[in-house]
Order: structure tokens, then sequence, then C-alpha cells
């Protein structure tokens, strides 16, 4: 798993899983928008959903001219990248009607790169 730290031309800051990367285009699954803000003078990371999510999958295919960062990130970002993905999930309503999905219904790398082919038509695009 290759998670990024992805700074966008609007100013947001996303952590996800990179699953394809070429000169045009970057395609994430998972995606959370890290805010820094100050709590007791001491500054704190805030991960929140980056956009509504779906039941099917949550890829996006970005276009790189959208993107003006994107690097690997070390063990420590990892670690907070997946504990704040398991809050998500774990904090889902029963029907888990705005999540992702579930470990059952994971897409192989195959199926991922056929959606990311059928996507090649436009930045930004969610499959849902």
């Amino acid at each position: 798993m290759t998670i990024n730290m992805i700074k966008l031309v609007s100013g947001e800051t996303i952590l996800a899983e990179l699953v394809h990367e070429e000169e045009m285009h970057l395609s994430i699954i998972d995606p959370i928008e890290i805010k820094t803000t100050l709590r007791n003078n001491v500054p704190v990371m805030i991960c929140t959903i980056w956009v509504p999510l779906s039941k099917v999958v949550n890829i996006f295919h970005l276009k790189q001219s959208s993107i003006i960062l994107s690097t690997g990130v070390d063990n420590d970002m990892k670690v907070y990248y997946n504990r704040c993905i398991e809050t998500i999930r774990e904090s889902a309503s029963e029907d888990r009607s705005f999540l992702f999905d579930s470990k059952e219904d994971e897409m192989t790398e195959k199926e991922i790169h056929d959606v990311i082919v059928s996507m090649r038509q436009g930045a930004n695009t969610a499959i849902h």
C-alpha cells in the first residue's frame, strides 16, 4: 500500500492510497483531508472525509494539473492514515450507506485498473 500526501491547487491537503500514476493523471483510493489547527497552542492534525463516500468504490482520477505536490509519507503518517480510515469505518451508520466498501467487497488490482482506464475522459471523476 502506497500512501501519498497530495496538495491540490484548491489548497486542500489529502492523504490517500495511490493506485496508479501517469504523466497526465493520478488515481487514488480512500482520500481523507488533513487540516492542521492549534489546540492549546499545540499544532494538531484533524482528518475529515474529503468527499462524500460511496458504497461501491471510493476511487478518484485527478488531473496532474490540479496537483501542486504528491509525495510518499513516512510510517508515522501511514499509521495516522490507517487509524483515520478505521475510525471512519467504525463510526459508520449500521447500513454503512455513506462509507466505502467493507473488506469483503474490495476490488482486485485488475478491477481497479479497469476502472482507471474507463475514467480517462476527465479529472476528478468519482465512481459511485
